[in-house]
C-alpha cells in the first residue's frame, strides 16, 4: 500500500479545512467592522433595560437568585433566561462588554458551518455550499440581530440556530443510525419548544419525524424526549402557580389582540363575540379597556388576581416590576385566546384575511425591523449589502412557494406509500418547521411579524435548494443536463 506524499497530504488537509477558513474569515472581517463602528453604543444600549421585565424576570432576581428566577418563570420559555442568567453570573450586570452579542455571533458561525454540511449532504458542490455559508456570515439581518441581542433578539436568534442544529441531526440519523444521534435529535426538539413562546407546540414535529427515521422502535423515544421536559415544566408551573398547560408562555393575549386590531377586524370580532356570549362581562367591558390598554380598567374586570399578584411580589421581594409572571397577564391571555380561536374557527374568511395581511409583513426587511445598527446607520457598504440581500430574498420566496410547496405535497404522498429517503425526510422536517412558524406568527401577530421570520431564516435560505434537489432526484432523468450547482 503506497504512502501518500507530503504534498498530497497537505493538499487534502487544505481541501478539507480551506472552506471553513473562508467562512471563518468572512465572519471575522465583517464583525470586526461592525463592532469597531458600533462599540460606543453597546454600553448605552445595555444600560437601558427599561423594557427588560417584559421578557424576563427582574435582573436582581436573575443575577442573585438564579434558582428562584427559573422556578417562578412562566411568562416566557426558560432557555433564553437560563442563558442570560449564566452570562450575568459569569460577566456581571450590566454587561461591560457585549457578551450577549458575542454569544449570538458564535451561533451565527456554527449555523453557517452546519448549513454548509447540510448542502453537502444534498450533493451540492463544496464551492457553492461554502459561498452560501459565507454569505450567511455577512448577512446584515444577522448582524442586526446580534447587535440587538439584548433584550429581545436573543429569543429570535436561538430558534434559528436550533432549527438548523436539529435539521443537521435529522440528516445525521440516516448516515449514523445509532441511538445517540437519534436521541440528540429529540433533545433538539426540547430546546426548540423551550426557546420561544410561539414554539410551544413544536414538539409535535420531532415526534412525527421520529417515525420516519431509520432504526428500531427505540427511535420513537427521540420523539418522546421532545415533550418530556415540557411536561416537567408544566408540572412545575402547576406546583408554583396552580396552572397546568403545555404552553411555555402564559403571556400571549396582547399579541393575539394586535392581529385583530391592526388588520381591521376588531368590529367584526366584537360583534361575533357579543352574539356568541351575550352575558360575558369581559367582552362587554374588558375588550373596550383592551382597545385603549387601560390597565386599571382591565384589572377591574379581573378582580380575583390582584391579591395573588400582591402575594407573588412579596414572595419574590423585588423592587423591579413583574410582567409575564403575574396572574393578571396570565388571566388576560386565558380570556382572549379562546375568544380569538373561536372567532377564527367560525370566520374562515376573516382568518384568511388576517393571515394574508400578516404574512406579507412576515417577508419584510429584518435589518430595519430588528433595529438598524446605530454606528452604521448611514454606512453605504452596510446599506448596499442589505439592499442586495433583499433582492436575493425574492429567489427564496419564489423557491419556497413555487418549488417547495409541490415538493412538500409529493413527499406527503411518498410518506403515505412508505417510500422516503433521507433528503425527503429532512426537507419535510424543515418545511413543516417553516410552515408552523409562518402560520402561528401570521395569525397571532401583525405589527412585528417580520421579527418572527428570524426564527426560521436559516431554513428559508436552505429550503429552495433542498426542494430543488428533492424534485430533481424524483423527477429528472440522469440523461438531462446537470444543474450548475452540481459537483
Amino acid at each position: 500500500m503506497k504512502l501518500l506524499s507530503a504534498n498530497t497530504q497537505e493538499q487534502r488537509l487544505l481541501e478539507k479545512y480551506f472552506p471553513f477558513l473562508i467562512i471563518f474569515s468572512a465572519w471575522v472581517i465583517v464583525r470586526s467592522y461592525v463592532y469597531y463602528n458600533n462599540w460606543p453604543y453597546f454600553l448605552e444600549d445595555n444600560a437601558d433595560y427599561s423594557s427588560f421585565y417584559m421578557w424576563y424576570l427582574p435582573t436582581d432576581i436573575i443575577q442573585h437568585r438564579f434558582f428562584d428566577a427559573m422556578v417562578y418563570l412562566r411568562g416566557e420559555p426558560p432557555l433564553p433566561q437560563f442563558i442570560l442568567g449564566l452570562l450575568m453570573k459569569g460577566f456581571g450586570w450590566p454587561f461591560v462588554i457585549p457578551v450577549d452579542s458575542f454569544f449570538l455571533s458564535v451561533l451565527t458561525l456554527l449555523t453557517a458551518w452546519m448549513m454548509r454540511a447540510i448542502l453537502i449532504r444534498y450533493r451540492f458542490s463544496s464551492a457553492f455550499s461554502t459561498t452560501l455559508a459565507a454569505a450567511w456570515c455577512v448577512y446584515p439581518a444577522n448582524l442586526s440581530v446580534e447587535v440587538y441581542a439584548f433584550p429581545t433578539a436573543l429569543y429570535e436568534a436561538l430558534p434559528s440556530f436550533i432549527f438548523i442544529l436539529s435539521l443537521w441531526l435529522c440528516l445525521r440519523c440516516f448516515s449514523h443510525p445509532k441511538m445517540p444521534s437519534v436521541w440528540l435529535f429529540g433533545v433538539a426538539g426540547i430546546l426548540l419548544s423551550m426557546s420561544r413562546s410561539t414554539l410551544s407546540w413544536i414538539f409535535i414535529l420531532p415526534i412525527v419525524i421520529s417515525f420516519l427515521l431509520p432504526g428500531n422502535k427505540l427511535r420513537i423515544v427521540a420523539g418522546c424526549l421532545a415533550i418530556i421536559f415540557q411536561l416537567l415544566w408544566s408540572v412545575k408551573n402547576y406546583a408554583v402557580y396552580g396552572q397546568f398547560h403545555l404552553e411555555t408562555s402564559s403571556d400571549v393575549g396582547q399579541n393575539i389582540f394586535s392581529a385583530i386590531l391592526n388588520t381591521g377586524h376588531i368590529d367584526d370580532f366584537l360583534e361575533y363575540s357579543k352574539q356568541k356570549h351575550p352575558n360575558d362581562t369581559f367582552i362587554l367591558y374588558g375588550i373596550p379597556c383592551l382597545l385603549t390598554y387601560d390597565e386599571n380598567c382591565l384589572k377591574q374586570q379581573l378582580p380575583d388576581v390582584q391579591h395573588l399578584d400582591d402575594a407573588l411580589r412579596e414572595k419574590l421581594q423585588s423592587t423591579e416590576p413583574l410582567y409575564g409572571e403575574t396572574y393578571y397577564q396570565s388571566a388576560l391571555s386565558q380570556k382572549v385566546k379562546p375568544l380569538y380561536a373561536d372567532y377564527l374557527l367560525h370566520n374562515p374568511i376573516a382568518a384568511f384575511n388576517i393571515f394574508r395581511q400578516s404574512y406579507l409583513l412576515f417577508w419584510g426587511d429584518i435589518y430595519w425591523r430588528i433595529g438598524y445598527i446605530k454606528g452604521l446607520d448611514t454606512d453605504r457598504i452596510m446599506l448596499g449589502v442589505n439592499a442586495a440581500f433583499e433582492k436575493y430574498k425574492w429567489l427564496n420566496i419564489l423557491g419556497i412557494h413555487l418549488i417547495g410547496i409541490p415538493v412538500f405535497l409529493f413527499i406527503i404522498y411518498c410518506v403515505l406509500r412508505k417510500k422516503t429517503n433521507n433528503q425527503q425526510v429532512a426537507f419535510l422536517y424543515a418545511f413543516l418547521g417553516y410552515l408552523y412558524v409562518a402560520a402561528i406568527s401570521s395569525l397571532g401577530e401583525y405589527t412585528e411579524n417580520t421579527r418572527y421570520r428570524v426564527d426560521v431564516e436559516a431554513l428559508v435560505w436552505l429550503l429552495p435548494f433542498m426542494a430543488w434537489r428533492c424534485m430533481r432526484s424524483a423527477f429528472l432523468q440522469h440523461t438531462l443536463a446537470q444543474s450548475p450547482f452540481d459537483k
